[in-house]
């Protein structure tokens, strides 16, 4: 299951660079296909540098940290950790909306299992995979922690059902289902109040495609919201700080994420032995 973090966590760190650019023109006019780490492109992530996270994997780290330390999911720790980061002056990571509303909440005296923005943003569903690093006596364990861990920053339920949905085919994945077969085996499960049938149509079209993912969006954006991608024609996008950026068609919103980075993390591929590491990649991904 070390894969499964270790792919998480790689992929953060090459995202750092082109993140919060949603435009997928701007994006390829850029970075070209992204294949190393790159330092951030946008003003959302000062004092990160090529190799760190964004804000989602530093976050996953801090749900790393938590499980290293109690051997078990506990949200009530895992909140204790994660309120820690963010209150820390030596932290650098972004503070989205969702962070920001959910330490107010915690601040005000709201137990974790409440404090939860009503953010509709992707980030909790995003942190997801340390949790596949323990060892679980049912799958449905493991799926109660992840809506757990997820609804604790985001209240949305389309959020807690899409982290959900990317767990349960992680784990048919795991068993040897290939991922086409794998969306079609979870998409009619029972489960699915909050998400719309279209995604799981678009998840599918997606996997059995030949083009690269972004193709199919490369004449708008892809934001970490999961409603419609983007507004209607002329009007402006608002970034997770509700800021305007600009308007569809020329240069797109930018978008939030993490803190950290990673060095050598495939080394010592444990809760705890990850958790101890640095946080900076500074190498090529294609080295390690």
């Amino acid at each position: 299951m070390k894969n499964i973090l270790i792919t998480s966590l790689v992929a953060d760190a090459l995202s750092l660079g082109a993140h919060w650019i949603y435009s997928q023109q701007e994006i390829a006019g850029r970075f070209g296909t992204i294949t190393g780490y790159s330092d951030p492109a946008t003003s959302y992530h000062p004092g990160k540098i090529a190799g760190d996270f964004t804000h989602y994997g530093d976050q996953g780290m801090v749900l790393l940290r938590s499980l290293a330390l109690n051997g078990r999911f506990d949200l009530p720790s895992f909140a204790n950790e994660w309120r820690a980061f963010w209150e820390s002056p030596e932290t650098q990571s972004y503070r989205d909306g969702a962070t920001k509303a959910t330490l107010a909440n915690l601040r005000n005296g709201l137990p974790p299992a409440q404090a939860a923005s009503p953010s509709n943003d992707i980030a909790g569903a995003a942190r997801i995979a340390p949790l596949f690093l323990l060892n679980w006596k049912s799958n449905d364990d493991l799926i109660a922690a992840v809506r757990a861990q997820t609804s604790f920053t985001h209240g949305d339920p389309a959020v807690v059902e899409a982290a959900e949905f990317f767990a349960r085919v992680t784990l048919a994945v795991q068993e040897g289902v290939a991922i086409p077969d794998a969306l079609r085996a979870a998409a009619p499960l029972t489960a699915w109040n909050a998400i719309p049938g279209e995604w799981f149509e678009a998840a599918l079209a997606s996997s059995t495609s030949a083009a690269p993912d972004s193709a199919a969006a490369c004449a708008g954006r892809v934001p970490c919201h999961l409603p419609p991608p983007a507004p209607p024609s002329g009007r402006r996008c608002r970034s997770p700080d509700g800021k305007r950026r600009g308007r569809r068609g020329q240069r797109g919103a930018r978008h939030d994420h993490r803190h950290g980075s990673w060095r050598e993390v495939q080394r010592d591929a444990t809760p705890q032995g990850l958790a101890d590491r640095p946080a900076r990649i500074r190498r090529n991904p294609t080295t390690h």
